[in-house]
């Protein structure tokens, strides 16, 4: 008697180096966008006719899984990391070490108080997501964009001053935050926000990146006051503590 060889099954649709042509592709769309889908990277590896099925089974054989990592802000790219470290060695080698303490008058920021239904689901709930290894934790190829508001249409939003040693210092409710109220809300509080912080001789002040409060108008009510706007590097949040 001949014994029968065993079937193979079917053929892989993927192959070894395409599946090291998808891991590749994988870090592009991660670097320059955070969260893609697959459909996205097939497009990147060329693989136009593989199921998109078949592409989700090889990133999970790859070890990849679609982690919930929700984040606010865009990615920190390498560009953005060299500015980072630029940023730090100028304030070293620029500055005194009392720039924290005496020269920053205060820090300007819009905040958001939300009202939500049922915040414990809330917070547990999937906002953003990202391909990524078990192992690689939260590095910065893998951060997210998402949202941490919940339902319930109700929103409070506020503009907060906030000064080293003396805490809030200023705090105006608004509704809608475009470049002539901006504007307008430079003109009529940041004298009175320098005179509260006690630091009058500087005139130093930080806020975030927010394109409304950099846009031309702001600009021009800051010249007015006669205001320097501390800049930071795009996305570093982290950083904006007094």
């Amino acid at each position: 008697m001949t014994s029968k060889k065993k079937s193979p099954g079917r053929p892989r649709k993927i192959s070894p180096r395409e599946e090291r042509i998808i891991h590749r592709n994988v870090q592009q769309p991660r670097n320059t966008e955070g969260t893609f889908t697959v459909n996205r990277l097939r497009d990147e590896c060329g693989f136009h006719t593989v199921p998109l099925c078949t592409m989700n089974r090889t990133l999970k054989r790859l070890n990849y899984k679609y982690f919930c990592e929700a984040r606010r802000k865009g990615v920190l790219t390498k560009r953005d990391q060299l500015r980072r470290v630029k940023f730090a060695r100028d304030v070293l080698n620029k500055h005194s070490p009392q720039l924290w303490t005496d020269e920053i008058c205060f820090y300007l920021d819009g905040v958001s108080f939300w009202y939500k239904t049922n915040p414990v689901a809330e917070a547990k709930t999937p906002r953003g997501k990202i391909w990524q290894k078990q192992n690689e934790g939260l590095n910065p190829l893998c951060t997210a964009k998402g949202c941490h508001t919940g339902s319930g249409g109700k929103v409070v939003k506020m503009f907060v001053a906030i000064c080293y040693r003396k805490g809030v210092i200023f705090c105006e409710q608004y509704e809608k935050c475009d470049g002539d109220y901006f504007a307008n809300f430079i003109r009529r509080n940041f004298r009175k926000l320098f005179r509260a912080s006690g630091k009058m001789h500087s005139r130093l002040f930080v806020q975030d990146n927010c394109p409304i409060q950099n846009c031309v108008k702001a600009w021009l009510a800051l010249k007015a006051v006669g205001a320097k706007l501390f800049a930071f590097p795009p996305r570093s949040c982290d950083l904006l503590v007094i």
